[in-house]
Order: C-alpha cells, then structure tokens, then sequence
C-alpha cells in the first residue's frame, strides 16, 4: 500500500480513499465469514454433505456387487436346490449339515435364481438394512426430542452401515458372496428387524397383544435360523435388553416392553434348541476336533481378545472413530434441550455399561465357533461382531455428544469449527469409497468372462453336449473374496464336480493352455 498513487489527488485525499478501502474489503471479508459461519452453525449445509459423502461408500459397494456370481459352494446350493426345492433343500442340510434352516432356505431361493439373483443379492441387502436402521433410529430419535429426527436418522444410518463395512476383513466374503450374506449379513438385517419391530411395538399407544407376541416369537425364531453363532448371541442380548428396560423405562411402558422381549427370547431358545438337536449339527461337528467346556470356555476369551485387538488394530479403528465423532456431532448440533446439567461421571458410566455389553455379546457370538469348530469363525462372519462393536461405538460418541451438551446455557460451536468436525468426518468415507470404486474395472472384467463362460456351456449343453472344456478366467471374484487361491479357477479346486453337476454335464475341464 505503500506505492499507492492516484494521480491528480492531494495527499490527505489519498489518506481518505485508501481508509475507504480497507474499510470496504474488512468488511467484505467480515460479512463473508459471518455468512460461513450462520451456514455453518445451523448444520444444514454440513447435513447435506454428510448424507451425501456418508451414502457414498454404500454406492460404491451397491455398483460393485453388481458383478458378483456363484462362487465356491453356490453352485452345491444351486444343484440341491434344483433336485429338491427350496423346502426340500432347508430339510437336506438340516440333516446333512446345519441346524440352522432360514439361512439354507435363503440361499437355496438365491441359487434357483441364478447369477442375476446373486448380483442383486447384496444390493438388496445393503438397502433393507439401511432402511431397516433409518425407522428404527427415526422413531427413537423423534421419541426422545431430536430436532430434524428424519435427517439425523439417515446420518446415522449411513454411517453405522458404512462403517460396519469398513470394518471387516473381506466385504466380498461377508456381503458380496450369497453363502456369506445369506448365513451373516442377511441374519445381521433380521437381528435389525426385530429390534425396530420392538421399538414400534414398545411405543405404540393401542397394540394387539397377541399379535405383538407372534411377531417378536417369529422374528427372535427366524433370525436364530441363520447362523448358530446368532442364536447364541441372541440369548444374552434379549437378557441385557431386558434389565435396560427394568432400569431405564418408565413403568407404564415396562411391562409391555418385558412381555415383548420374553417372547423374542423364548423364539430365539426354541431356534437354539433346533439347532443343537438338528443330525446335521453332528455331522458337522465330526468334521472338527471335539472340544471340551473348558476349553469351550478358555477358547472364547481368547477369541474374544483377539476379536477386539485384530479389528480395533487392523481394520476398524477408522471406521470406530467415524461413528464416535458422527454420534457426538448430531447429539451436540440435534439433540433434546437439557433442563438440567448431565454429570460427567453419568456419561462415563453409559460408556462403560456400553462397552461392557458388547464384550459380552462378541464372547456369546464367537462361543458358538469355539464349541462346534473349536476355532475362530470366518471373515465372513466377523460382520455381526462388528456390527455390535459399531453400535458401542455409536453409544459412546452419544454419551460424549450429551457431555458437549451438558449445559443447557452452553454457546454454539463456531461455524468454522463444526465445519472441520464435518470435514474429519467425510475424510474417512471419500478414502473407503475411492478404495472400493479402485476395483471395479476387475470386477466387471471378471462378470463379463462368467457370463461369457455361463452362455457358451448352456448353448453346449442345448446342443447335447455332456463334456466341456473352459479358459481360465483372467479375473475371478473368489480371488477378493479369499475363497480360492489367487491365479487358479473354481474347477481346480474341491467344488469342480459341483460346477459340472451346475450345468447337466458329466465332465467340465480347465484348457491350462489358455492364456
């Protein structure tokens, strides 16, 4: 400012204009954050861009999953339930191998479907259990005074799915392959299921109590009827339902509220009870070394342990401190208006009660795999694990939030503040979505070549053909999913026979001679 310079203008108007001009751009500038700041602080702008990129990752795996096909033990599913029917299929492995029957049923429906109910498979999924997650948590944020309870809702929704995802070791394993959504993830949607069903029933003014009783008795039944691991965690999770409610409800909704829960739990034992009697339990169990209860018992504790310590070390430490800061964000900028000031030592407290109940339903789950394998369970089936270790995260940020809005006088966060929480908060989702979007080109590769495959055998076979020969595939989904060895093919491996029964040949062959 210095060379300022007008000419023709004396200096003491040169003072004049050059004041004018700063004035003008200060308060430009002034104005201009003012403005960023009322955006800002009343949370609509950041709300948007929060569904926005928190949508994101969930598309990504929708536009992904796309290109699934039958994998690994699909096409036996596909081949049992063509020669018996989806009702004949559920009573062969329940004889043969599983005592879990909806999960079989599920599948065996899939396989009759062919590749195109298996691509959509995981699509339909992901949107069921987002919706299922939106109802729930819009009828309990509108109960307990949320501002804007529809648009809170869908956050939270998108960001407990997301970051369940994002938390698992193989998404292709747990949600993209049909024997893995529909053992784990399609089990994780009925446990979501049941939980709305209860909300509604709960709050509802005029309800039928038979009706509510049949309802909770068949969901706590079904969802036990997708994997023994889930029935067992049902047990102690209707239990420790069951004491919130005696503790934190209020007395007109507490009977009700217990009579529903008993219910569900008596549907959830008598599918235990199935499960554990069914001939195919034994058969499976013989296939793994026999354990005794203690070291059923020394077993699960130490799974439990490395439960926590892979997943918050290896893969969900991202995801976990999402829906921390995403849970804290909607309490402080959307929750009830507090007449009084909420102790601190309150707030540790539901932390610690939250932390403590998912230890003891990720030991309950992983108990299940202890007793009938004697190991781990899959990456496939750390989905639901995961998915309890998400909503303690989701009860912890919620406590911190209700801590940030301890004060019922407590002044806004700056505008520029909560736009750098919004902005910590839509990092992770951008990374996970460029993340997964990265394969795609693969994976549609690889749909292309089955479906290319697919069609030549099935005109083959028209054409009375008993006996084929196939290249390789240059992609192959099972290589994400880790159900095959990287560079080999389905038909070198255990479920070669399976694929050939799969097309009404006698012999199907690899050509190692194609590139």
């Amino acid at each position: 400012m210095t060379n300022f310079n007008v000419p023709g203008v004396n200096p003491y108007m040169k003072i004049l204009l050059l004041s004018a001009a700063t004035t003008t751009t200060g308060g430009l500038i002034s104005r201009a954050r003012q403005k960023i700041n009322h955006l800002c602080a009343t949370s609509r702008m950041i709300e948007a861009i929060l569904i926005f990129v928190l949508a994101l990752p969930l598309l990504a795996h929708a536009i992904n999953s796309l290109n699934t096909r039958p994998m690994a033990d699909d096409y036996q599913f596909a081949v049992i339930a063509r020669e018996h029917g989806v009702i004949g299929s559920m009573e062969y492995w329940y004889q043969n191998w599983s005592g879990v029957v909806i999960s079989s049923g599920l599948q065996s429906l899939v396989s009759l479907g062919g590749p195109t109910a298996t691509a959509w498979l995981p699509l339909l999924t992901l949107l069921l259990w987002l919706g299922l997650l939106v109802v729930g948590a819009y009828r309990l944020l509108r109960r307990l005074g949320f501002q804007r309870p529809g648009v809170i809702a869908t956050i939270t929704g998108c960001g407990i799915v997301g970051a369940t995802l994002g938390g698992i070791p193989n998404v292709y394993q747990s949600l993209y392959w049909t024997s893995g959504n529909a053992t784990y993830t399609s089990g994780l949607v009925a446990l979501t299921a049941q939980a709305v069903l209860l909300i509604v029933l709960i709050e509802k003014e005029k309800w039928i109590p038979g009706l509510g009783v049949v309802l909770t008795f068949g969901l706590g039944f079904l969802v036990g009827g997708f994997t023994e691991s889930l029935t067992v965690m049902q047990i102690p999770l209707y239990l420790l339902a069951m004491l919130g409610v005696v503790k934190a409800l209020a007395k007109s909704y507490r009977r009700r509220s217990l009579f529903l829960l008993g219910s569900g739990l008596l549907g959830g034992l008598l599918a235990l009870l199935m499960a554990l009697t069914a001939p195919g339990t034994g058969v499976r169990q013989s296939s793994f070394e026999s354990v005794n209860l203690v070291n059923v018992l020394l077993l699960t504790l130490q799974n439990s342990a490395a439960f926590f310590a892979i997943s918050l070390s290896t893969y969900s430490a991202g995801a976990m401190l999402l829906v921390i800061l995403l849970s804290a964000w909607v309490v402080r900028v959307a929750g009830p208006r507090l007449t009084q000031a909420i102790p601190f030592r309150q707030v540790l407290l539901v932390m610690g009660i939250s932390i403590a109940a998912g230890v003891i339903l990720v030991a309950a789950y992983l108990a299940a795999a202890a007793y009938g394998m004697g190991r781990m369970p899959a990456a496939r089936a750390w989905i639901i694990p995961q998915y309890m270790l998400t909503l303690v995260g989701v009860s912890i940020g919620i406590a911190i939030g209700f801590n940030l809005r301890r004060s019922p006088t407590a002044p806004p966060l700056p505008g520029f503040v909560m736009a750098l929480f919004a902005l910590l908060l839509v990092a992770s989702p951008i990374l996970s979505t460029i993340r997964t979007m990265s394969e795609y080109g693969n994976l549609r590769v690889f749909a292309a070549e089955w479906d290319a495959r697919d069609d030549a055998l099935k005109q083959a076979v028209a054409a009375g053909q008993d006996r084929g020969q196939v290249r390789p595939l240059i992609v192959d989904m099972t290589w994400y999913a880790g159900l095959a060895v990287v560079g080999t093919d389905t038909l070198q491996g255990e479920f070669a026979s399976a694929v050939a029964d799969y097309y009404h040949m006698r012999e199907l062959k690899l050509d190692n001679r194609s590139s």
